[in-house]
């Protein structure tokens, strides 16, 4: 887990903790050759330009999930969408980070169907790794 960006502060070494027990959880959809997973915390302008790279859209976007295990995070763009849920800034990161997991799990959000399917194992698991930790991701310092 890597801090690239200086906008937002990021709790690494929590969100770290609290995404440990995921692989277990996710046991049955886990994929047998993923040993590593790593998550990046990027800028709007680092987004955009793997966004355009990558998926040929130029904009900004908040989870960006690679096969082989990368998962591309951006806080400015978690910072505006984490009051449609009500959620800390560290909490909405849970959500993303948890969001690509299940990308790299074989689960998808194209369809309507697949889209509610995921927000729901996401929404359970965030749950759950909490519950599991005891505490909200936010009530932790840097």
């Amino acid at each position: 887990m890597f801090n690239r960006q200086k906008q937002h502060p990021i709790p690494l070494k929590k969100l770290q903790t609290t995404l440990e027990p995921l692989p277990g959880l996710l046991r049955r959809s886990w994929p047998r050759n993923l040993n590593t997973v790593e998550i990046l915390f990027v800028s709007p302008n680092v987004s955009a330009r793997v966004h355009r790279d990558f998926f040929q859209d130029p904009s900004p976007t908040d989870v960006m999930t690679f096969e082989h295990g990368e998962i591309l995070i951006c806080p400015a763009i978690a910072a505006r969408q984490r009051h449609l849920e009500g959620l800390s800034l560290p909490d909405e990161l849970l959500t993303y980070a948890i969001h690509g997991i299940l990308h790299l799990c074989g689960y998808d959000d194209l369809q309507p169907k697949d889209y509610t399917r995921m927000s729901r194992a996401q929404t359970r698991l965030r749950h759950r790794l909490l519950a599991l930790n005891k505490t909200k991701i936010s009530n932790f310092p840097n």
